[in-house]
């Protein structure tokens, strides 16, 4: 019976750990996603901006257009965000339960993470640079597109 648990946790910490590795990934597939659907957004704010006369769009029209894709812009990023934090939330918990997995493999031992380190995640940054950037569209848009389309 011993070897039978002994089997069963081997394979609960591969499982814990893989599931660590996949929070990763997800995390960069989280920003990649970002990243191309709000530079898909700003070129249509922009094709939007700077053709909207050719395109025969009113500026009022223009001017709703712009308003609606920066508050997409704004959706996009926190949503983001909040699938990155949950992410670190998930990490978290993951690590807890490792640190239980191996504390009876005798010499092996990992601390337990720390919300203290949370600077030294990279989710941090990632959640930082979707804010930074979220931040910058909407008052790039706010500050130079919208005074231009005044009707």
């Amino acid at each position: 019976m011993a070897a039978l648990d002994d089997d069963l946790l081997l394979e609960r910490y591969k499982h814990v750990l893989a599931q660590m590795a996949r929070i990763d990934e997800n995390a960069h597939k989280f920003l990649t996603l970002y990243q191309g659907t709000t530079t898909a957004i700003v070129t249509g704010i922009l094709a939007l901006w700077l053709g909207h006369t050719k395109l025969g769009v009113a500026p009022e029209l223009a001017r709703f257009g712009v308003i609606a894709a920066l508050l997409m812009v704004v959706g996009v990023g926190v949503v983001t965000m909040v699938l990155l934090v949950v992410g670190a939330l998930a990490w978290m918990d993951y690590r807890r339960e490792e640190v239980a997995l191996t504390a009876g493999a005798g010499r092996f031992t990992r601390s337990a993470g720390r919300w203290s380190n949370f600077w030294r995640w990279q989710e941090t940054y990632m959640v930082a640079l979707v804010a930074v950037v979220s931040l910058l569209v909407v008052v790039m848009g706010i500050a130079w597109v919208l005074p231009s389309l005044e009707g």
